[in-house]
C-alpha cells in the first residue's frame, strides 16, 4: 500500500492564502510542489476540501505551473 503523502506547511499557507482570499488567483512552480510535497496529489487534495480551483500550464520558459484561485479558469480558445 503507498504511502499518503502529507501536504507541508508552504503549500498548506500558500492554498489557504488563496482560500480566504488574500490571494485571489497564485502560481507555484510544480517543480517545487513536487519538491516540498512529492507529488501534485496532495496538493490537489487540500485544494478540493478548500473548494479551489487548479490549472497546470507552461510559462514563457517551459516551467510547469500550478494556478490556484476560487474562481473557475475560462479557457478562451
Amino acid at each position: 500500500m503507498a504511502k499518503t503523502q502529507s501536504l507541508s506547511e508552504k503549500s498548506r499557507m500558500w492554498l489557504d492564502n488563496v482560500s480566504n482570499g488574500k490571494l485571489t488567483m497564485s502560481q507555484r512552480s510544480v517543480r517545487l510542489l513536487e519538491k516540498n510535497d512529492g507529488s501534485l496529489m496532495p496538493i490537489i487534495k487540500a485544494a478540493l476540501e478548500r473548494d479551489l480551483h487548479l490549472i497546470q500550464l507552461k510559462d514563457d520558459y517551459g516551467n510547469d505551473l500550478v494556478l490556484a484561485s476560487k474562481s473557475l479558469f475560462k479557457t478562451l480558445c
